[in-house]
């Protein structure tokens, strides 16, 4: 039964490729949250307090950081609104005078 939930055969005895490719896809998944919520629980206060200071390497990093959330999919709105704010020529202007 085990084999079945896994994509490893069908019930037919005959390997499913939507099943295979859905079980690969779910274990990709997994491996990308196991790997960026404790790096993301890193590098966010990082961010923030390199932003509080005025830092330009903060926003960079911040930017960055956005690029990589964009595949996790449930941080799309983070991304989008980080690419916006961070991207602007005030807030631009404002980090590049290091404090």
């Amino acid at each position: 039964m085990m084999k079945r939930f896994t994509g490893t055969t069908s019930p037919a005895g005959n390997d499913s490729p939507l099943l295979t490719a859905a079980a690969a896809l779910l274990a990709a998944s997994a491996l990308w949250t196991l790997i960026w919520t404790p790096l993301g629980l890193i590098w966010v206060p990082l961010n923030l307090i390199g932003l509080i200071r005025r830092r330009s390497r903060a926003r960079i990093s911040s930017l960055r950081y956005a690029a990589l959330c964009v595949p996790t999919c449930m941080a799309i709105p983070y991304a989008l609104y980080a690419f916006y704010s961070l991207t602007r020529a005030e807030v631009r202007a404002l980090l590049e005078t290091e404090a």
